[in-house]
């Protein structure tokens, strides 16, 4: 107590200018109205500022949200286009006996575990086998090609991503349909090589690779990369082709698992041919 009163007693003086101030200034802007404008417009732009900073952090924490739900809409147009295009199909092929359901529906998930810097990379997702997925399934986002679906339990499945060395996509060149496959060979996560194209192909720098379609994990057309290099190799008649991927594997957070509809029928007849 006697060190506040000795406080008060050496601040008196301050004190006593900072209330005269105050009372000062109240007089000023009670009675003056141009004072009192500017008074107002000042608190104003405080409390404005105030808002929009405790907004901008109310934006951030429900970003996430935001973005799943961006991520869900998103896969429900891809399936609704789907859909449309299969019953256009019908419509001009109306002699040929055609499901009305689309060939390829679309399964959103979300990335919640991941690696880029191993020689046997993986993703985790947070849906499972009770939402419809299944080894084998193809996954993309909204970029291209992620990977191949290895491993799931109810809840939650396991992605083997194409910068993985066990993994090989079959692709072809958009420009003239020559079909190779792409392999990861362990370097960069922005990499991959696609093999098995002749060295009499033509091809240049920024060339678009898609997925040939050759399976029943991808559909046709689906973008996986560009041509950044490429060489002949010296022991055969075969380019060494290096891509860079489209999918950057260190930001990934939201994808699609495609589910081939009927890939169950289509197994089936491959199967009985091989018999």
């Amino acid at each position: 107590m006697e060190n506040l009163l000795r406080f008060l007693a050496k601040a008196s003086s301050f004190l006593l200018f900072v209330f005269l101030q105050t009372v000062a200034l109240l007089l000023l802007v009670s009675h003056n109205n141009y004072q009192q404008s500017i008074a107002l417009s000042s608190a104003n732009t405080i409390t404005g500022n105030m808002y929009a900073t405790i907004q901008s952090f109310t934006e951030y924490f429900h970003l996430q949200t935001t973005n799943m739900l961006l991520a869900e809409e998103n896969t429900a147009l891809q399936n609704e286009n789907n859909i449309l295009h299969q019953q256009l199909m019908k419509q001009n092929l109306s002699s040929i006996n055609q499901d009305t359901v689309a060939l390829f529906t679309y399964i959103s998930a979300k990335v919640i575990n991941s690696s880029v810097n191993k020689q046997q990379n993986y993703i985790t997702l947070n849906k499972g086998s009770k939402d419809g997925i299944k080894p084998d399934m193809g996954v993309i986002n909204s970029q291209g090609v992620v990977g191949i679906v290895s491993a799931v339990s109810k809840n939650f499945a396991v992605v083997m991503p194409i910068i993985n060395p066990r993994i090989k996509i079959s692709c072809r060149i958009a420009k003239n349909d020559y079909y190779g496959s792409l392999l990861w060979e362990g370097r960069s996560p922005f990499f991959a090589n696609l093999k098995e194209i002749p060295e009499h192909v033509e091809l240049e720098t920024g060339d678009s690779i898609i997925t040939s379609g050759f399976s029943s994990i991808f559909p046709e057309g689906i973008p996986v990369g560009t041509v950044e290099e490429v060489n002949t190799s010296k022991y055969d008649n075969f380019h060494d082709i290096k891509i860079r991927l489209n999918v950057n594997f260190q930001t990934i957070t939201y994808v699609n698992v495609i589910n081939f509809n009927q890939k169950t029928e289509l197994n089936n007849l491959e199967t009985q041919q091989l018999q």
